[in-house]
């Protein structure tokens, strides 16, 4: 579908915000087009893609994201939210990073230590960021929670980082 028939079926179910978490840089060309031809009536809100679902970074990814300041204007139709950050699988038939039940028995991808998260998630942050982690397994939840911790050290979540669950 279109942008204009997502839109018109958004609408028609009444829904009048709608939020993306994940962006690469095709669609950051494709929606401002969009809303600067007057064709956007409802609030957008794009996250963009620091990795992909499967935990590689192509080129057009990385911190191209920083070329884009996160906005956070009253009244603006379209946004950009944050960063979107994969930290385990469960997208191209890859398992969600687990701990093992049984020695040698764990499964899944984990795509950082927690050192690598914090930087990722330190470097979004402290560009003004919200930062959406995509985290299912129950060691790459504890990897986003323990990375997040480190970057927020003790102080308040003022730019709401979260953790989804879903790509």
């Amino acid at each position: 579908m279109t942008l204009g028939m997502t839109q018109q079926k958004l609408i028609e179910n009444g829904i009048t915000t709608a939020g993306d978490l994940f962006n690469n840089t095709i669609d950051l060309v494709e929606m401002p087009a969009f809303a600067g031809a007057g064709g956007l009536k409802i609030r957008a809100s794009l996250y963009l893609s620091y990795n992909g679902p499967c935990g590689d970074v192509p080129t057009d990814l990385g911190n191209w994201y920083q070329l884009h300041a996160p906005t956070r204007g009253f009244g603006e139709l379209l946004r950009i939210g944050g960063v979107k950050i994969f930290v385990d699988g469960g997208s191209c038939n890859r398992d969600a990073r687990s701990y093992e039940l049984t020695p040698g028995g764990g499964f899944g991808n984990l795509y950082f230590t927690v050192a690598e998260l914090v930087a990722v998630i330190g470097n979004g942050h402290d560009r003004g960021y919200q930062v959406a982690l995509h985290s299912i397994g129950d060691r790459a939840v504890d990897t986003a929670q323990q990375a997040l911790s480190v970057v927020l050290g003790g102080g308040l979540n003022t730019l709401r980082h979260r953790r989804n669950t879903t790509a």
